[in-house]
């Protein structure tokens, strides 16, 4: 009897944990793990495209796109313009760290 109340307990224990653990684990899928599978050529066209439509600063830019999608809730967007905005900070700093760590 005392093994039936503590699977119970436990139970109850794991029930009242769940909604935390799959909203904890839904936040890190969609704020980790979807953006990384936007196909490269689309953050490549991306940055191509920021570049030439704002050429003096293509990282502010990019970075008011994320932070516009981080007001619109779109976890995904963000991260796929944070992409495209680290790339752009990676084309900036010089030719030869950019060959050497690769974003993308």
């Amino acid at each position: 009897m005392e093994t039936a109340k503590e699977v119970g307990f436990l139970l109850l224990i794991a029930a009242a944990l769940a909604p935390m653990v799959l909203g904890i684990g839904w936040g890190i899928v969609e704020h980790n793990i979807l953006p990384r599978f936007i196909p490269r050529h689309e953050i490549k066209r991306l940055v191509e495209d920021i570049k030439s439509r704002y050429p003096h600063d293509p990282v502010d830019a990019a970075r008011n796109e994320e932070m516009a999608a981080w007001y619109r809730s779109e976890a995904v967007a963000q991260g796929k313009w944070r992409r495209v905005r680290q790339q752009l900070e990676l084309m900036g700093r010089s030719p030869a760290r950019a060959t050497k760590r690769k974003l993308l």
